[in-house]
């Protein structure tokens, strides 16, 4: 197993994350923003969810039937994907 790499992101992650309902990371490719989620979800103990719209079905239901999608995954939720590369953007 490879050693995560500590995140700058994750200071403003952890301080803003009770702030707003929602919260929006992002950047360019490959940077370590869904590894940097998946670390929190499993250090932090707040029972989270994480769900990739990279996922065909669980991005399919998100635009079709976001209320579906709400109640398959329930908060707390992380949502990761590559929006911008793959024409997700109405997701936002």
């Amino acid at each position: 197993m490879e050693n995560y790499i500590k995140r700058n992101m994750e200071a403003v992650f952890l301080r803003t994350q009770d702030e707003y309902p929602a919260l929006l990371i992002t950047g360019p490719r490959q940077t370590g923003k869904t590894t940097m989620l998946t670390h929190l979800m499993k250090t932090e103990g707040r029972n989270r969810t994480l769900v990739s719209l990279d996922d065909y079905d669980a991005r399919t239901m998100a635009l079709g039937d976001p209320v579906l999608f709400f109640q398959n995954y329930k908060p707390p939720l992380l949502i990761s994907g590559e929006l911008c590369c793959s024409g997700n953007t109405q997701i936002l």
